[in-house]
């Protein structure tokens, strides 16, 4: 997180291929980023995949983000996914933007979340889903959490 609570990303070119793995010049860059000595300890545990269109309004100084086909899958293959749903995303440098508005009048209520996070909490109900259980319920048909968000 940055200064006043954003998301701050680091990013490096990386070839498609080699992304199941960390490369030397990958395991520079996290060790750059992250302070971690031995880079070599992680291991993929989650995959995202979707199609993303995004829209600007350059004016408006505005991005809507509309992700579709979603489906987070683990390792062994075991996978769940918004199948005719589509994630959107408005983002502005001030106050709700016209397509907040829009959202709002149609019913869409926002929700924060993580795609990496909601992944794992419909992918392993060992884990803690509190936070994610309406979301999981609402719109990827898990039905395995509780009102606690844990395991029934």
């Amino acid at each position: 997180r940055g200064g006043r609570g954003e998301t701050v990303k680091l990013r490096m070119p990386y070839d498609l291929g080699a992304r199941r793995t960390l490369t030397a010049e990958g395991l520079d860059f996290v060790r750059a980023c992250t302070g971690l000595d031995d880079a070599r300890l992680l291991a993929p545990v989650v995959t995202t995949t979707y199609r993303r269109t995004t829209l600007v309004d350059l004016a408006a100084r505005t991005r809507l983000t509309c992700d579709g086909g979603l489906v987070c899958s683990l390792e062994d293959g075991t996978s769940v996914g918004l199948v005719n749903e589509l994630l959107l995303e408005t983002k502005s440098a001030g106050a709700a933007t016209s397509t907040d508005r829009f959202l709002w009048a149609e019913g869409c209520r926002p929700s924060n979340i993580s795609k990496y996070c909601l992944a794992l909490a419909a992918l392993d109900p060992t884990l803690p889903a509190n936070k994610w259980s309406r979301t999981l319920r609402r719109h990827f048909g898990c039905r395995h959490f509780g009102s606690t968000g844990t395991p029934d």
